[in-house]
């Protein structure tokens, strides 16, 4: 039966995602589905299952997506702004530790918790490694990341497409495209790479291998001019949903309104983030030689996936856009996460 109303869940949040789209809500088909879910589970009360094996299928295709965007012109390009990228980490770092002192000296919140509540990186992994971690109190880190997650995903994208975008398309940039057959064998091929990287990423164990690698091992093969043709808009859309839903399923709504004081403090605390970014993308901006709003979109401490999607939409450089985020998300996974965690069991 679960497979049953994973099905009812998925056409109930596509209905929110066809809502989203026909407002102009910016990531209709993400946030759509995200908002239809947690109404449903908090509000309606109704049965809300979701079945989690949809969550690599549609990582994949997402990392397919954005990967593709890459040529040997946006590579070239992109080592050509390897300073932005340094000053970029360099900000997101001073703010990290300048957002765990404040939480932790404001809110009376453990150093341990202070450190990986505000730490922008992925909600679900986040979860996963406090599970190893002594002295986390895991639902005021829940609740700092759920929040982190609601406010950037909903605020960086309506700014960009309401506020700097001169065009946007809610259709993720249609191709004029005409498909063949041999079509269908590629994409065989290539998602039958990208899975095999995806599960050897596993077996390595490496943080957040169903977000990065998809992009990277595509990226990989478009600049060694493999044929990438692009998927069916259906696909993507479809895609698009199961990631909504699958962000909403880590999202635990219920304890905004028991912690009001830490709510409140963390969507301030967003919110000024947001700020702060907006002020030093002007000089990202010219130290990259790019237009403000991929600067943008680029440093918004969301997902790699999310603000990529956002990026096609509005016109942005996707691929500089990408390797924002994966810079920043590589620094995060391989250096600021051993350290801290190495400096945390010292203390314990």
């Amino acid at each position: 039966m679960r497979w049953l109303y994973s099905v009812q869940t998925f056409v109930l949040t596509a209905c929110g995602g066809v809502m989203f789209y026909l407002i102009h809500f910016p990531l209709p088909w993400v946030l759509g589905p995200l908002f239809t879910f947690l109404f449903i589970k908090y509000v309606v009360k109704g049965k809300s299952l979701w079945y989690s094996g949809l969550r690599t299928p549609s990582m994949l295709i997402i990392g397919y997506m954005l990967g593709r965007k890459f040529t040997m012109n946006s590579v070239q390009g992109i080592l050509a702004i390897w300073p932005s990228l340094v000053l970029a980490l360099f900000i997101t770092l001073i703010l990290y530790a300048v957002s765990v002192y404040l939480t932790q000296a404001l809110l009376k919140i453990n150093k341990t918790s202070a450190y990986m509540g505000c730490l922008p990186a992925g909600l679900t992994q986040i979860s996963v490694i406090c599970e190893d971690v002594k002295g986390v109190d895991m639902t005021a880190v829940s609740l700092m990341q759920t929040i982190r997650v609601i406010t950037f995903i909903t605020v960086v994208p309506f700014i960009a497409i309401h506020g700097l975008a001169v065009t946007y398309d809610t259709e993720l940039l249609q191709e004029s495209y005409k498909y063949e057959y041999r079509d269908f064998f590629r994409w065989t091929v290539l998602f039958a790479i990208i899975y095999l990287a995806v599960r050897l990423g596993y077996k390595l164990r490496i943080k957040g291998n169903t977000t990065i690698l998809p992009i990277i091992v595509t990226a990989i093969l478009v600049v060694a001019d493999v044929p990438a043709p692009p998927l069916p808009d259906f696909i993507q859309i479809a895609a698009q949903i199961c990631m909504g839903v699958q962000i909403a399923t880590t999202i635990q709504a219920e304890r905004l309104g028991t912690f009001k004081k830490l709510s409140f403090f963390s969507l301030l605390l967003n919110l000024v983030l947001i700020a702060i970014f907006s002020w030093a993308d002007i000089y990202i901006t010219t130290l990259a030689q790019t237009d403000y709003l991929t600067a943008f979109l680029g440093t918004s401490l969301a997902g790699t996936s999310e603000m990529g999607i956002a990026a096609l939409q509005v016109h942005a450089d996707v691929a500089k856009v990408t390797i924002f985020q994966l810079s920043r998300t590589l620094f995060i996974y391989l250096i600021v996460l051993p350290i801290m965690i190495r400096k945390i069991d010292r203390r314990s």
